[in-house]
């Protein structure tokens, strides 16, 4: 092969090279332009899990604005400050469900508490976030919190930032929520955390620190044994101390 052939067939491999590269440019380019331009890639529909409190048609009206959008030029971040701006939303993850539906994950905080002023009532999830301001606590499973104040916070603003605090706020959950009335805790003096004490209708219960709340491996925690001692005995009046290791005390008065 001379010299002049070998440049020619150089000059056409260079000119197909370069046809492969306008023609990739141009295949990317207009798969891009589909993919942000194509009605089929645009949000119509928005759906939501782990929904138990909140009204899900607020969440539904406040992002009506994305609906109609370019799934993938939404902006995940601002979708999810909007949500988390509602006080009883812990945490939010959204993902695609398809090339048009938008899943939305939602985590409540677990709203049980009160902490009463006056004749208001404010609302308190379990880590300590002031979620709502209530007139009245009728149809409310809620316990009140005594020795927390809210220190001029607002709605949607954290209350209690104490760890410790929030860990018995936590631990103390499925005593309040029981179905059985006999063990529903009402009252829960938390004023200082080595000596927290709780109230079921007459009885004082004297916990002691935050120690050994709940069950750990198969040791029962104080917890566990209040619920177990009010199962097996009808106290209307008295004190359960399970505030030491060893048998609990219990004084039945009449």
């Amino acid at each position: 092969m001379n010299k002049a052939q070998e440049f020619r067939r150089l000059k056409k491999r260079k000119k197909i090279i370069k046809r492969l590269v306008i023609s990739s440019i141009i295949i990317v380019t207009a798969t891009i332009v589909f993919i942000y331009k194509a009605p089929i890639f645009n949000v119509k529909q928005i759906n939501f899990t782990g929904i138990t409190t909140v009204n899900e048609k607020e969440l539904q009206d406040g992002l009506k604005d994305y609906l109609g959008k370019n799934i993938f030029t939404v902006d995940y971040k601002e979708i999810q400050e909007k949500i988390l701006a509602n006080p009883y939303i812990k945490e939010v993850k959204i993902n695609k469900k398809s090339n048009a539906i938008l899943n939305i994950s939602i985590k409540e905080g677990k709203v049980a508490y009160y902490i009463q002023e006056g004749e208001i009532y404010k609302a308190i999830t379990n880590d300590g976030f002031y979620v709502e301001q209530l007139k009245t606590l009728e149809g409310r499973n809620l316990v009140s919190i005594i020795g927390a104040k809210d220190n001029g916070k607002e709605v949607g603003q954290k209350i209690i930032d104490d760890e410790n605090t929030s860990k018995i706020l936590n631990a103390f959950h499925p005593i309040i929520k029981s179905d059985i009335s006999e063990l529903r805790i009402e009252r829960l003096d938390i004023s200082d955390i080595l000596n927290i004490k709780g109230y079921i209708k007459g009885v004082e219960i004297l916990f002691g620190d935050d120690e050994d709340l709940v069950r750990k491996n198969d040791k029962a925690g104080k917890i566990d044994k209040v619920l177990s001692i009010l199962e097996q005995k009808n106290i209307q009046k008295g004190y359960i101390d399970v505030s030491f290791d060893g048998p609990p005390v219990v004084k039945i008065e009449s």
